[in-house]
């Protein structure tokens, strides 16, 4: 007889509001961006480990807009380890798709507003380490407008 019982589990959630450094405790839980002032919040990952898995999720600032201060940035940077992978990036209305892969050696990667690339809320990123040593990432930006691909960046 299976005894086995499937459970609705909630993710926890966490909210950034500026320069944060999350820890492995933080890991499965939802990271909420709130930010949108003139300058960069750098939001550091633990040191890498195997198993463990940060989702970021741009929260909405106003409207469906999450940054719109043409010097906002939300650099999510690897305490360790390299970020690998890819995250696209489009126009709200499904218009000028792009996006950005890492070299493979990069510990940075950041969502930046310009004049043209403001954020909407349904950006997110995905970070999650496999080998204890690189930070697998994926993701998908959306811009109101402007060159999508503009508004991510590896380093």
């Amino acid at each position: 007889k299976n005894t086995n019982q499937l459970k609705i589990r909630r993710k926890e959630a966490l909210t950034v509001t500026g320069t944060s450094t999350l820890t492995a405790a933080d890991s499965g839980k939802v990271v909420g961006i709130s930010f949108n002032s003139a300058s960069t919040a750098i939001v550091t990952l633990p040191s890498a480990q195997a198993g463990l898995e940060f989702e970021f999720q741009w929260l909405p600032a106003s409207g469906n807009v999450a940054m719109d201060n043409n010097s906002a940035k939300v650099q999510i940077t690897a305490a360790d380890g390299a970020l690998v992978g890819y995250v696209s990036a489009s126009k709200k209305d499904g218009g000028g798709a792009g996006g950005k892969v890492s070299d493979g050696t990069d510990t940075k990667v950041t969502v930046q507003c310009s004049a043209s690339e403001d954020i909407t809320a349904s950006t997110r990123i995905r970070c999650v380490c496999i080998d204890g040593t690189n930070w697998l990432v994926d993701g998908h930006v959306v811009t109101e407008a402007g060159t999508p691909e503009d508004a991510v960046a590896f380093s």
